[in-house]
């Protein structure tokens, strides 16, 4: 537990050192978008943000993996890996429906992440 703190707290670090401000804007985020609620955004480096493993469209991988593997440490090298194979392997058409469009007109809807670089919204743009 401690070396996760240290971890999560070393990368919140990294990223309050490195973000940049963009402004306020309306994002998807809780029911923002609903009552105009307006959030400050930032532009943070993708290599500090992570997948996370509640996330819902891997739910199912992840719990099948627990279960037989042992648990997955979001935090390490190898469970971001095995995350970003879960997510790869979830949709493949939309996955690369998202990546054409990605590439063609960038990132147009912030990721909404932790302070410690945790994507709560934004895992399949990430991967």
């Amino acid at each position: 537990m401690t070396n996760t703190l240290n971890i999560n707290t070393n990368r919140k670090n990294k990223i309050k050192d490195a973000r940049i401000q963009k402004g306020e804007k309306v994002i998807e985020f809780r029911n923002d978008k609903d009552v105009g609620h307006k959030r400050v955004s930032w532009s943070v480096d993708i290599d500090l943000l992570q997948f996370r493993k509640e996330n819902a469209r891997i739910e199912s991988k992840v719990r099948t993996h627990e279960k037989s593997k042992g648990p997955i440490d979001e935090n390490s090298e190898e469970g971001q890996k095995e995350l970003g194979k879960f997510l790869a392997e979830s949709d493949v058409k939309n996955m690369n429906l998202l990546k054409t469009l990605l590439e063609a007109h960038g990132q147009e809807e912030p990721a909404v992440a932790t302070a410690d670089g945790m994507l709560l919204n934004g895992n399949r743009r990430l991967r």
